[in-house]
């Protein structure tokens, strides 16, 4: 988390050198198009927060609901 502090750090960057930064877990590319299609909806829909309702956090691109109850 030291390259990206922000929402717009993820969308400000291409998706190839997403993709490299997170290359070392699994389904890289599909996480990097996951991790900037989320980060564009928390800017547009949530002002740059992450949701806190379950209902609104599996709602965003590669948050399911393993993840959602991790993060409430």
């Amino acid at each position: 988390f030291e390259k990206y502090k922000t929402p717009q750090d993820y969308i400000n960057v291409s998706l190839s050198e997403l993709e490299q930064d997170v290359r070392t877990i699994g389904l890289y590319r599909n996480k990097a198009k996951n991790i900037q299609a989320l980060s564009k909806l928390l800017m547009e829909k949530y002002e740059g927060e992450v949701p806190s309702t379950f209902e609104e956090l599996v709602q965003l691109p590669g948050v399911g609901r393993k993840t959602a109850n991790g993060l409430r």
